[in-house]
């Protein structure tokens, strides 16, 4: 594994870890957290806490708001993942990873 895709799974890892701790810290279940977003299934927020997923942008202030914690500090990460994905994806498609 390169150490861009290992760079890459640690930012993920990191928001994984903050999100389930800021999830505890408001002693909420996964299950709280998906019923107040609307989805059918704990199983999008456990994604999100073992860096399977990243939780969607469109939702991400009312997670926040819901457990009490800074929407800035969880943008700012997300939108760098994203961004140091793409650039990976990319050098990857054409070849230079």
């Amino acid at each position: 594994m390169s150490k861009e895709m290992l760079a890459l799974q640690g930012k993920a890892l990191a928001i994984a870890k903050e999100l389930k701790k800021a999830r505890e810290k408001v002693n909420k279940s996964q299950r709280d957290v998906s019923i107040f977003l609307g989805y059918g299934s704990p199983q999008f927020v456990s994604n999100w806490e073992r860096a399977v997923a990243l939780p969607p942008l469109k939702d991400l202030k009312k997670l926040c708001k819901f457990l009490n914690t800074d929407f800035y500090f969880f943008a700012q990460r997300i939108v760098e993942y994203k961004r140091d994905e793409t650039v990976y994806n990319t050098r990857r498609d054409v070849g230079l990873c």
